[in-house]
């Protein structure tokens, strides 16, 4: 493995312009006056509430940079000389990133002509220029919008016509879509840049630029954006989330600092992209803020992962319910594949049940620590060190959790905790973080009464904890009965001949809503055999594990469910869009 990114002179061209020209940047603070004129009105944003840390940032007006902060405490955590990020044959040690961001904001800044507020999209799969990139657009003052590398076109347009960037860096073999999103699209200027990742060499503009701590940095504040994040678009139509320097701090000085407890030895390494908002915080900010070093994968598999995690002595892994199960049925046939220096297994994206669990722990040898956040509140919010079967865990430090319940009643944890007695609701939450859409009347809808409404039914519980039940989506109300999905999903694939099972309610004259599993057998040929006997096997099944009404009256074989670029599965297509072909 190469031990860093060559310079200029030392390969072919790499950064390559290929389409539109620079638009000249009129004012300094030109787009954050863009985005602060599409921001909501304050009284319908969420009650912010300080991070419990002495080293945050005070106020909003105060001078900082979340690239800056992370860089300075990767260089206080030890040697620079140690690696940082790793993955596609290149390393880069903690020094080399600084150096290289560096390089790269200097030319973001004085050829590129990117200014405070300028939006810079990101397209590439899990590299280790996409580090560098994130790095250097945020130390020149722009604001980072990475995008999922499986986009194509039409949501690249969208993604244009809703932040309108500046500027693209592109993966080389990511071009086509990135190139067709711009004709006939609306907005400003759109430069394209193709990125040679298997040399990853700057312009000689930046080539030639001084070391990191010579050049001038722009002034950017603590309330200043840095990121936009776009939802997954589980539920329907992404939107677009704004997030500021202090934000990015907030979850490394919360989550991070309090339940993951990272520091220089650990090794990370995981299956969500960077363009995830739970990628970015495992994968990028957390490793960093700790000094650690990081392995990305352009490309997960469960054996790849586990093999990954294996060779490189992986002590935290980040992913997501459904690659913890695919990784379970791996090592249930090959234990000895079991990652030896693994430590932290960290589960979020989607909900995590009792068997998957349960099944990891048996193989693996490490518990999952589940975490329940968003991308509107940029990382986990729920979640702690302990891993209990039904409990998400408790509000991370800094953090308060409440309940709105069906009768437009909030009940806080404290005063659940004071009470004695359970509450269910929908899940509001308040902290360092809250949501923030771009131009996007759905605002409204996400915030309430200085509450973040996450669109979880949950239980608060009397000892802190909170218990997940279902997205208010995902709730199913057949003949009176309330019946939460994921629990329903959790039975199904508590038998071994489940691959993956989601669960919807499909309208129903007689009964207001129909439950129906789409199952993905682990053996598809012996569930086609006599699909009518396995079905009736699966229903049986569930009545002896759950409540017998809870049972799904209905279950298609499907090849496949429909996910998001996130992995999360896309309830709402069920039913709706083929899926690849039904067992038979």
């Amino acid at each position: 493995m190469a031990d860093h990114c060559p310079r200029a002179a030392e390969g072919g061209e790499a950064v390559t312009l290929l389409t539109g020209a620079v638009p000249a940047a009129a004012s300094s603070r030109d787009g954050l006056s863009w985005i602060a004129a599409r921001l909501p009105a304050p009284q319908d944003q969420a009650l912010r509430l300080p991070v419990p840390h002495a080293e945050a940032v005070g106020e909003a007006a105060a001078p900082f940079n979340v690239a800056d902060w992370l860089l300075a405490r990767a260089r206080a955590a030890g040697d620079p000389g140690r690696v940082a990020v790793q993955g596609s044959g290149l390393r880069l040690t903690h020094a080399q990133l600084d150096e290289d961001s560096a390089r790269w904001a200097r030319w973001l800044r004085q050829v590129a002509g990117v200014r405070p507020g300028d939006r810079v999209l990101l397209r590439s799969r899990n590299h280790p220029w996409l580090l560098v990139a994130w790095l250097a657009v945020v130390r020149a003052g722009g604001v980072v919008i990475t995008t999922m590398p499986l986009l194509r076109t039409p949501e690249l347009q969208a993604i244009r016509r809703k932040a309108e960037p500046r500027l693209a860096l592109v993966q080389e073999d990511l071009l086509p879509e990135a190139l067709a999103a711009g004709d006939g699209s609306e907005g400003g200027g759109w430069q394209v840049l193709r990125l040679h990742p298997s040399t990853f060499v700057w312009p000689e503009e930046a080539a030639t630029a001084s070391e990191a701590t010579a050049w001038d940095l722009p002034r950017v504040l603590a309330g200043d954006p840095c990121l936009i994040a776009f939802t997954s678009g589980s539920t329907g139509e992404p939107k677009a989330t704004v997030h500021r320097h202090q934000d990015v701090q907030a979850i490394v000085l919360t989550w991070g600092h309090e339940v993951l407890q990272a520091h220089a030895g650990d090794v990370f390494c995981g299956s969500p992209a960077l363009a995830f908002t739970y990628g970015l915080g495992g994968l990028l900010l957390f490793p960093l803020a700790a000094g650690a070093r990081v392995v990305l994968l352009e490309r997960v598999t469960p054996a790849g992962l586990l093999q990954a995690m294996r060779d490189e002595g992986v002590s935290v892994c980040f992913s997501s319910p459904t690659a913890y199960r695919g990784m379970t049925a791996h090592l249930a046939g090959a234990p000895q594949d079991r990652p030896p220096a693994l430590r932290v297994a960290v589960s979020a994206g989607e909900p995590l049940g009792t068997s998957t669990r349960e099944q990891w722990q048996a193989h693996a040898g490490v518990p999952l620590w589940d975490g329940l956040g968003s991308t509107e509140l940029l990382h986990i919010v729920i979640g702690d060190r302990l891993a209990r079967p039904g409990v998400i865990g408790a509000p991370v430090k800094g953090f308060q959790a409440a309940v709105l319940d069906d009768d437009g009643r909030w009940h806080t944890l404290a005063q659940v905790a004071e009470a004695g007695q359970s509450r269910s609701g929908r899940l509001g939450v308040r902290g360092p973080t809250a949501c923030l859409y771009l131009d996007d009347p759905r605002q409204r809808d996400y915030v309430r009464e200085g509450w973040n409404l996450t669109g979880d039914q949950v239980t608060l519980c009397p000892d802190g904890t909170v218990q997940f039940g279902a997205r208010v989506d995902d709730l199913i109300i057949s003949s009176g009965y309330n019946i939460a999905a994921p629990e329903v999903e959790d039975a199904l694939l508590q038998d071994p001949r489940v691959r993956e099972a989601a669960v919807t309610g499909v309208a129903d004259e007689a009964r207001g809503q129909l439950v129906t599993a789409w199952v993905v057998p682990a053996d598809p040929a012996a569930a086609g055999a006599d699909p009518q006997a396995f079905v009736l096997s699966l229903q049986q099944g569930v009545k002896a594990r759950i409540a017998p009404f809870k049972y799904p009256r209905r279950i298609h074989l499907v090849a496949a469910l429909p996910r998001t670029d996130s992995g999360k599965v896309q309830r709402h297509r069920l039913g709706r869009d083929p899926l690849d072909k039904e067992c038979s």
